[in-house]
């Protein structure tokens, strides 16, 4: 029983600790240049430190909410799969989600 629980921790960090790079699908790519979301490098590096943040936690479908913006992001392959502004962001409801990072 602990090999098992050792060997399942061990893939959970090595899962953990794939490369942190994002991807944007092409529906995100178009919702952030149509809904004008700017992302410096800076930003850039805090999406990809809550996509780390959330394979640490074993989340799949995350929300990642960040400077007013909010980004669904496909933790297992590391996509964003949309993204809506600050101003968007009332009365909406994210469904098929596992979790949520606040940067």
């Amino acid at each position: 029983f602990f090999e098992i629980v050792r060997v399942e921790k061990a893939l959970h960090q090595q899962e953990a600790q794939k490369t942190t790079e994002l991807s944007f699908s092409r529906h995100a790519a178009g919702r952030v240049a149509e809904r004008g979301i700017e992302i410096s490098r800076t930003g850039m590096e805090r999406l990809e430190e809550g996509l780390r943040m959330a394979r640490e936690k074993g989340l799949n479908d995350t929300l990642i909410l960040m400077d007013g913006s909010a980004f669904i992001v496909s933790a297992q392959n590391g996509t964003v799969i949309t993204a809506m502004p600050s101003q968007e962001l009332n009365d909406r409801v994210f469904t098929n989600i596992d979790g949520t990072v606040i940067l």
